[in-house]
Order: C-alpha cells, then sequence, then structure tokens
C-alpha cells in the first residue's frame, strides 16, 4: 500500500498507485485553441502507456475544467487531496511545459521531458527568461516525441543544470529555514546575508 500525505497532513492511499510506474503532466500555459489539441494527445498517450504506467495530470484551471477523465485508462486527475510536491517526490517522471515546477522536479534527478508543442507561440507572447533549448532536458513538440521520451526513460546528463539550479539543495532545507527564522545560526555556513549553506 502505498501512502501520501493529504494537505491536512493525514495519510491517503494513492487509488491505482500499487505496482504503477508514476508519471506526472503539469501543463500551466493555456491559451484558447490549445484545448482540442490538448485532448488529442491524452488519447493518444492513454493508448500508448502500458499498463504498469499511471500518468496523473495536473492542468490550467481552463482546461481541467473540461476534461473527461473517465475517458482514460491509463490518465487520472491529480488528486485534490494532495499538495502537488507529495506527488512529485513519488513520480518517476515529468512532464511540463514553462512551469517552473521541473526546477524543483530536477532535486530528484529523475527524467523531466519538456512539451514544448506552442514554443513560437508561448515564446512570442509571454517571453521566456531563459533559452529553453539549453536545458538537458527531454524536448517533445509531437505526441509521438512525448510518447517516446516517457518510454524510453531518462538518457540525458543533468548533472551540470544540477549543480547550477540546485547548489544549496539538501534534505534538510526546512530545518535550516526553521534556524533562521528562529534566529538561529549556529551549524550554519553563512555565505552573505542572502544566501545560507
Amino acid at each position: 500500500m502505498h501512502l501520501i500525505r493529504d494537505f491536512f497532513g493525514n495519510y491517503q492511499e494513492l487509488k491505482y498507485f500499487f505496482n504503477k510506474k508514476v508519471k506526472l503532466f503539469v501543463k500551466k500555459y493555456y491559451h484558447l485553441n490549445y484545448f482540442d489539441k490538448f485532448g488529442t494527445l491524452l488519447n493518444y498517450l492513454d493508448k500508448g502507456l502500458r499498463d504498469d504506467q499511471i500518468l496523473y495530470v495536473n492542468l490550467h484551471h481552463k482546461v481541467d475544467d473540461l476534461m473527461n477523465y473517465t475517458l482514460y485508462r491509463h490518465i487520472k486527475k491529480f488528486p485534490a487531496f494532495l499538495d502537488s510536491y507529495e506527488l512529485l517526490s513519488v513520480a518517476d517522471a515529468l512532464i511540463s511545459d514553462y512551469s517552473s515546477v521541473f526546477f524543483d522536479y530536477l532535486a530528484t534527478r529523475k527524467q523531466i521531458i519538456l512539451h514544448i508543442e506552442d514554443y513560437d507561440t508561448y515564446s512570442s507572447y509571454q517571453g521566456l527568461y531563459m533559452n529553453i533549448n539549453e536545458l538537458p532536458f527531454d524536448k517533445a513538440k509531437t505526441k509521438k516525441e512525448v510518447l517516446d521520451a516517457l518510454n524510453r526513460g531518462k538518457t540525458y546528463d543533468d548533472e551540470e543544470a544540477f549543480k547550477y539550479f540546485c547548489k544549496y539543495d539538501t534534505v534538510n532545507n526546512h530545518k535550516k529555514v526553521c534556524q533562521l527564522v528562529m534566529a538561529d545560526e549556529s551549524g550554519l555556513r553563512i555565505i552573505d546575508r542572502k544566501s545560507v549553506v
């Protein structure tokens, strides 16, 4: 049995989780023409995923409200009772778009797939803080590329990205933050007043 904490700190059994490879799809960008394309993508993924795979989907609310997840065999709506980071911590892979969630997931060193089918539209409309093509993660512009990357698994080297984006990440960061809030700097290495290691 797999238990995950809910928003209230209570443990819940995650249905469909046992003996499955959990994949997580977090898509936050939305534009009017995307709903039909996304439905087509989910249909394709659902048919191509193996029986030992489950894909939990967390979408922009304007798209998510229109989705009928009962149509899918391998795809489930992100459980409402879960904090997203609880599921991120146990997921085997993350598919995302331009959401910053992939920076948090990078700390797990598991597979990240950037679904950037709408890259030209997004970059011209929203703009980007960095060149996403310089990131080492799998990049997929088509539904076939998304499924192929999922089934292939992680094959890229993310060591440099990890060192750059997660250099202060440790399992004790929560304790360090609490120490600083309580004005206790003992045992902490303060580089400057903006960085704690």
